[in-house]
């Protein structure tokens, strides 16, 4: 079952703007909804893809996510992996936010042997920091930053950059 994401973007300029933000947040949602977040995507795109044009469109993108909580999540092979696919956005019906499915499965064995399987090619990545903040456990919300990763999997490598 496919649920909804509604996406809302902005740009917080400065640390001072970002703490008023997550103070306001904090207030809204409670002390306790608020935990650090460090995730990494893996974004996979069909290996042969549909000639330029209108039916491209139909070409499904894939992405493996990961949330790394320990040391040992670091390592690709220690991470419990999710494959993701995000649907097209809905239509703008006078809304100021974008509203989209998205379906997310948890993943068992070697997830990039599954997506080569799958007939998916490796297109880029990325690393997502910030928070994450629950709302009365119906709603996610969160603060992030992202980084693009420049080498294949050299996520390692970037984690230690990054503390």
């Amino acid at each position: 079952m496919a649920s909804y994401e509604c996406s809302l973007q902005g740009l917080v300029v400065g640390q001072e703007q970002k703490d008023a933000l997550l103070e306001r947040l904090v207030g809204i949602c409670g002390n306790d909804a608020m935990i650090e977040l460090f995730e990494h995507e893996i974004i996979f795109t069909p290996t042969v893809q549909t000639p330029i044009g209108p039916a491209r469109n139909d070409d499904v993108v894939l992405r493996l996510q990961s949330r790394i909580q320990t040391e040992q999540e670091r390592s690709l092979k220690h991470r419990q992996w999710y494959l993701a696919m995000q649907g097209h956005p809905e239509p703008q019906r006078g809304r100021a936010v974008t509203v989209r499915p998205n379906t997310r499965v948890q993943l068992r064995g070697d997830a990039f042997r599954f997506m080569k399987s799958l007939g998916y090619s490796y297109s880029f990545e990325i690393v997502r920091k910030g928070h994450l903040l629950s709302y009365e456990k119906i709603l996610k919300i969160m603060v992030t930053q992202l980084f693009k990763v420049l080498a294949l999997f050299c996520f390692v490598l970037f984690c230690f950059i990054l503390f």
